[in-house]
């Protein structure tokens, strides 16, 4: 047996082996063979009798599980199985416009009579069905028979893309008289041509948009069996060499959309998730090394990153990794047991991290000297303005009521488990120190000697502390781009703030630790307002970061809050949203996370020129660049965007592998397309915010 591998395709050719391909004249006898299909996706769709369950069939052959949405549905009505199991329902119940019952009882008893009658199931009942289905598998599967519309195709390519769509084909009177040859008691010729119309209501639109994606695959399904299996494997053998082959170019293309998304991502993470993270459209993984800080942690790191960079090869996408380094921050012990506190109940806090007793937790504290500025803060404290505790991003929040040396009494205002690693703040108190811990350094040799492509620096209070890890990196004898985190008060003063832009490659709004440590919550849009702007009056990317979606860690919708929210980050042009593990880890379906908000991106911006804020933001990015020196470079970069403007060109390709450059065209905000052609990737990678 002889064996090779293009790219994310396995190919092996057994001369002999599959006689049909050479016998159709569809492939020469030397390549002859069985085309594997590892992990990949197959949806089947054509008429009744065209042939989709036998060419199934032969795919299952390939080790690939077969659905077929007939058995689901069928499934459905024959057992006591409810709609209000399936997760998806609520992502369909709203899509359909014509009065169908309520009940279960009642919804399986018109399905049969749709059946009967030869009409097509509606797709939006099926798709719910299906959806999870597939969402239980790991790997690769091949889908034969699911009837759909526009709505429930769209859904499903965004939620569940194949590889390849294959089409089976057949004249109308071939279909009559095949289905006629096979047909049961029920069907009629008349029934009969009564499904052929319900298919064809929605054929012609759901294969123009996976034609559109470049997924479609048309085959001949009026030959003889045998021939039209030999014409599908030749089919996609031809697709995916195509594919495979696009990746040998020295050159990487990378094409975003304005407000892109950074996501935290967890090392036990199903492959499945990961790749469907990068099929989405995910450009950069986010890890947060508070939680690798063991040798054992950081190797188990090292798999999941191997793993990942793999993937993406494979997927043909370029994929950024984000190391976000702690920092000082004031942590519950790393050793605490779990403590369930309730509603009045008090507890004793220790600020000198010894060892826990049965009715003490120790706080670690970065600062040197946190007794005198939590002491100040408690003695200026009243019945009006308490001094608070915030652990875990305020889901347990605590009132202090005494102080004695190095032990503070609170009481409990909003209960839960008080568990170790978990953030403490004392909002008001400004006693986060900023700089470079010891973990920071450790984590950061970790992060240069594994090639990540951005480092996220927490709790930074001035540009100092920028400037003290870009020279660490100096040091380790590799520099990438440094995000700067926004999240304490000192940080927010404006002089600090447009210091630690300029050091930096760019600012993330960290909505999160901002809230603990301003105190109050209402002020954190009118920060995020502050730090989008200073970082776009010095052209620098902004994100913003923690519980975009939060509402989505139990349901499958957002709500109104989060989506209100990220439209105006939309709409004042944040360069990227962070989702943190709020939304990704904790989420039941992190998936539908990221889709929801790439859709609500995608909505937004395509209605952005329509924006008075948009044009606001778009003229303070603008006065930013003209500001600046001009210089040649900086002339012929505003010459390339007003031709393409008043020629009206919508696509700009820029090949370049000067980042600046780029960069300069990008941020002139210009309403058209820009593309970048570069043969080096780290260049790339930077681009990716």
């Amino acid at each position: 047996m002889q064996g090779t591998k293009i790219g994310s395709v396995n190919f092996t050719y057994r001369p002999g082996f599959d006689r049909s391909l050479v016998r159709c004249g569809l492939i020469p006898d030397r390549l002859a063979g069985d085309l594997l299909l590892e992990n990949k996706r197959l949806a089947i769709i054509g008429h009744s009798a065209s042939g989709k369950s036998t060419l199934a069939g032969s795919f299952a052959a390939q080790g690939l599980p077969v659905l077929s949405a007939r058995d689901i549905v069928k499934g459905y009505i024959d057992t006591d199985r409810s709609l209000d199991d399936s997760f998806h329902w609520p992502l369909f119940r709203d899509m359909e416009t014509a009065l169908i019952p309520n009940s279960d009882r009642e919804i399986k008893e018109y399905l049969e009579s749709l059946r009967m009658a030869g009409k097509m199931w509606p797709p939006y009942l099926t798709a719910s069905l299906l959806f999870d289905r597939l969402a239980q598998i790991e790997s690769g599967w091949v889908l034969e028979g699911f009837s759909m519309d526009l709505n429930s195709a769209g859904l499903f390519l965004d939620y569940f893309p194949p590889d390849a769509l294959i089409h089976l084909s057949v004249p109308e009177d071939l279909i009559l008289e095949r289905s006629l040859g096979r047909r049961k008691a029920t069907d009629t010729p008349d029934v009969i041509r009564a499904k052929i119309r319900s298919v064809n209501e929605n054929l012609s639109g759901v294969l123009d948009l996976f034609r559109a994606r470049g997924l479609l695959l048309d085959i001949d399904a009026s030959q003889e069996m045998s021939c039209v299996e030999a014409s599908a494997k030749r089919g996609l053998y031809d697709y995916f060499t195509a594919k495979a082959l696009s990746s040998v170019s020295s050159q990487a293309k990378f094409e975003a959309p304005l407000t892109n998304i950074m996501t935290l991502v967890h090392i036990n993470m199903p492959e499945t998730v990961v790749r469907d993270l990068i099929r989405q459209g995910i450009r950069t993984f986010r890890f947060n090394f508070a939680f690798f800080n063991s040798d054992a942690a950081r190797a188990d790191l090292t798999g999941f990153i191997r793993s990942a960079r793999r993937i993406a090869q494979e997927e043909l996408r370029l994929v950024g990794f984000a190391a976000d380094l702690p920092g000082p921050n004031n942590r519950t012990a790393v050793d605490l047991k779990p403590l369930e506190v309730s509603e009045g109940q008090e507890v004793m806090f220790s600020m000198s991290n010894g060892g826990q007793d049965s009715d003490t937790v120790p706080i670690s504290f970065q600062s040197e000297h946190p007794h005198e500025a939590i002491l100040s803060a408690f003695q200026s404290s009243g019945q009006e303005n308490p001094l608070l505790i915030y652990i875990d991003h305020a889901q347990i929040v605590l009132r202090v009521t005494d102080i004695q040396d190095d032990l503070i009494t609170a009481c409990v205002v909003k209960g839960g488990t008080i568990k170790g690693n978990k953030s403490a703040s004392f909002p008001g108190t400004a006693i986060l120190a900023g700089g470079i811990t010891d973990d920071d350094m450790t984590n950061l040799r970790f992060a240069l000697d594994n090639g990540f492509d951005y480092i996220i620096q927490s709790f930074v209070n001035s540009g100092q502390d920028v400037l003290a890890l870009k020279t660490a990196m100096a040091g380790m004898g590799r520099q990438i781009p440094v995000i700067a985190k926004i999240e304490t008060d000192l940080a927010l003063m404006p002089d600090n703030l447009e210091d630690i832009a300029r050091e930096s490659s760019g600012l993330m709004v960290a909505r999160g630790h901002l809230a603990d440590e301003l105190g109050i919550r209402y002020s954190v849009p009118a920060a995020q307002d502050a730090i989008i702007k200073q970082a776009q009056s010095l052209g620098k990317p902004v994100i913003v970061a923690t519980e975009v979606y939060s509402s989505m860690m139990n349901e499958v919708v957002p709500n109104r809050p989060d989506m209100d929210n990220a439209h105006r980050a939309i709409i004042d042009q944040a360069d990227m949203f962070m989702l943190s593990g709020a939304e990704m880890a904790i989420s039941r379906h992190p998936l539908l996370v990221t889709q929801t908000l790439l859709r609500q991106i995608a909505y937004t911006e395509s209605r952005l020129p329509e924006s008075e804020l948009y044009q606001l933001t778009s003229a303070r990015r603008r006065e930013w660049f003209l500001k600046t020196d001009p210089g040649q470079s900086k002339m012929l970069q505003k010459d390339i965007v007003e031709f393409a403007l008043l020629n009206q060109i919508g696509v700009l390709v820029i090949r370049s592998d000067d980042p600046e450059f780029v960069r300069n065209v990008s941020g002139l905000r210009p309403n058209l397309k820009i593309i970048v052609l570069t043969g080096d990737d780290s260049m790339a990678k930077t681009l990716l915010l």
